[in-house]
């Protein structure tokens, strides 16, 4: 599949351009450009620049919000649209959802986060492989001030959950949870891919799926694409024990 995203750039003199390529989509709502690369977005019509990033965390893609001396860019919890960062003092700030386009401005390597590339497969929060190249986390925040020409990359929405108080009993509040993915995983009809990390969270999934109905409709993958990762290892051993292949 092409690859799709935009390409931004803010010049000094505040000249603002824009390109993008393969399946993106724009709409126009309240001053707020969206870019966007899946069919279901119904909701544009009703859509308030209060509430834009709540609308962000159900619709896949980017918008770019235009203020006074600032530009926003706001993603999805899931990056489906990529976002790299970078400023040049001379010239200006480039944003791109392409990382090779960076490679040609003789950029130096972060060595910390070609670590976590081998580690992890990706950059920790907001590195990436080279250091003047920042990119956007999960449900951020890219925010340009157009007067001192600078950027600052925050969260707009704090994936932290608070503790239940109300249990008192440990086993009543595993059998709650149990319930409730049960209740969620009855709702697959088709099949799906569920990632299998190897942390505790998606092996017990898999533990509870497997015993349910839907256990024949699942694919898993991990991001421990290669077999000397514990990660990889946790995931295979967990199929092997559940499901026998």
């Amino acid at each position: 599949m092409d690859k799709y995203g935009i390409r931004l750039f803010v010049a000094k003199d505040h000249v603002f351009r824009e390109e993008t390529y393969n399946v993106i989509k724009t709409a126009n709502v309240n001053n707020t450009l969206i870019y966007y690369s899946n069919e279901s977005m119904d909701s544009l019509d009703t859509l308030a620049e209060s509430q834009f990033e709540d609308f962000c965390k159900e619709h896949k893609g980017i918008g770019v919000r235009k203020g006074i001396n600032t530009l926003d860019i706001i993603n999805d919890p899931y990056c489906s649209i990529p976002i790299y960062v970078s400023l040049d003092h001379n010239k200006g700030i480039s944003i791109s959802s392409d990382f090779e386009d960076f490679y040609s401005n003789g950029y130096p390597i972060d060595c910390v986060g070609l670590y976590e590339i081998f580690l992890y497969g990706s950059g920790l929060f907001d590195r990436t492989l080279l250091e003047n190249v920042k990119q956007m986390p999960a449900a951020s925040v890219l925010r340009i001030d157009c007067v001192d020409f600078s950027f600052r990359i925050f969260p707009y929405w704090n994936f932290d959950i608070k503790e239940n108080s109300e249990y008192e009993d440990m086993e009543k509040a595993i059998f709650d949870v149990r319930e409730r993915l049960k209740e969620i995983f009855k709702k697959i009809k088709d099949p799906i891919a569920m990632g299998l990390s190897g942390g505790l969270d998606s092996r017990l999934s898999a533990c509870i799926l497997s015993n349910t109905k839907q256990a024949n409709l699942l694919h898993f993958y991990t991001f421990g694409h290669d077999h000397r990762i514990l990660e990889n290892k946790l995931a295979e051993s967990t199929i092997k024990s559940l499901w026998g292949g």
